[in-house]
């Protein structure tokens, strides 16, 4: 899930000749499913996360959430945790959640705050 323009750039990348040379059995096929949304838009990322666990539900599911997390409105991100966890609840499926964020740079930045945070929510 992700704003049109981080898609396409991503895309691209997926593409590439480059990546055709490293990657040759990384097919289309193999691709992750990309869903364009605004993270802000909660109810909409709701929507678009019951449709894929409606269809995609006997899989290990991996939340990604790559440098975003602090560039959100406020409440979103507790709100974005919320919906990833009761999508894995309802779909009785396992997963994770994995931040590429250098957190530690972010002013008052704090380990213990963070997990606090995340056992809130599941």
């Amino acid at each position: 899930l992700d704003l049109a323009e981080v898609i396409a750039a991503k895309t691209k990348i997926l593409e590439s000749k480059r990546m055709q040379r490293r990657r040759p059995t990384l097919t289309r096929e193999l691709w992750p499913d990309f869903r364009i949304v605004d993270l802000n838009d909660v109810d909409r990322v709701r929507n678009i996360m019951d449709d894929v666990f409606q269809h995609d539900t006997n899989c290990y599911t991996i939340f990604l959430f790559e440098a975003v997390l602090i560039y959100l409105d406020e409440d979103v991100p507790r709100t974005l945790l919320r919906i990833c966890h009761e999508a894995l609840q309802k779909s009785n499926t396992s997963g994770a959640l994995v931040f590429a964020d250098r957190l530690e740079r972010i002013p008052g930045g704090d380990l213990e705050i963070g997990r606090r945070e995340l056992q809130s929510v599941g």
